[in-house]
């Protein structure tokens, strides 16, 4: 599904994505688990590690394409780096947007396509927030 937005003018094509924010890393953890039809974290022998990473990372999401709209289920520190946070989600809009590049040989190719997209979010809200690099 797609929403159509104008900008400058001419007619631009969105998806339509829907949001959830978790209070906390475990229960954005547990969210990530139970779709895969396990209780939570603690089911999975890398679970607590996987939650310190994430602890440590500040912020962490994934997206559900399975439903009728994408949703992507996200937390993110209060103090968490804004921008950084917008490549997260830009990140996690990349799944849903353009071709995907699933390949048998190698399945990072996807990840790399929505890295691109989260790179485009963090420059433009870099630019919008006026954090530029001065040229020196």
């Amino acid at each position: 599904m797609k929403r159509s937005i104008e900008i400058v003018g001419i007619p631009r094509s969105l998806p339509v994505i829907c949001w959830k924010r978790y209070g906390t890393p475990a229960a954005l953890l547990n969210a990530f688990f139970r779709g895969m039809r396990l209780r939570g974290y603690r089911d999975v022998r890398e679970g607590p590690s996987m939650l310190d990473g994430i602890r440590e990372m500040r912020m962490w999401a994934f997206i559900d394409t399975e439903k009728n709209r994408p949703l992507v289920h996200y937390w993110a520190a209060k103090d968490a780096d804004p921008l950084r946070v917008a490549y997260m989600l830009g990140h996690e809009v990349g799944h849903v947007s353009g071709k995907r590049l699933n390949s048998r040989r190698n399945s990072w190719r996807e990840e790399l396509r929505a890295d691109e997209y989260g790179a485009a979010a963090f420059l433009a809200l870099r630019e919008v927030m006026g954090k530029r690099r001065r040229k020196r």
